[in-house]
């Protein structure tokens, strides 16, 4: 990147290439093998994500629980202790993250 910067390449080709070269990587390495059905590729900013918190009473923890929705429909759910939230109906298969 230094490299680009000193011959004056202008900084959007630069981020460009570290966006490439990261997904790159990341398909090489960490999604090798793994099916990608569902890739919003780079029409993502027009999808309305909401992001909200909220408390869960389920047990004396009291954990802060974040959901991710794409539109109304759930997408992903985190940060309970012990997956009473984020594992949706206690099936392995139904892990939102």
């Amino acid at each position: 990147m230094i490299h680009k910067q000193q011959l004056g390449h202008n900084q959007s080709d630069i981020a460009k290439g570290l966006c490439d070269a990261l997904v790159r990587n990341y398909l090489n390495n960490v999604g090798k093998g793994k099916g990608f059905t569902n890739f919003k590729g780079t029409s993502i900013h027009n999808i309305d994500y909401k992001v909200n918190g909220f408390e869960c009473n389920g047990c004396s923890n009291v954990c802060e629980v974040i959901e991710i929705r794409e539109n109304e429909r759930l997408l992903a759910r985190y940060g309970d202790k012990y997956g009473k939230r984020s594992n949706l109906g206690g099936n392995k298969d139904s892990k939102l993250a």
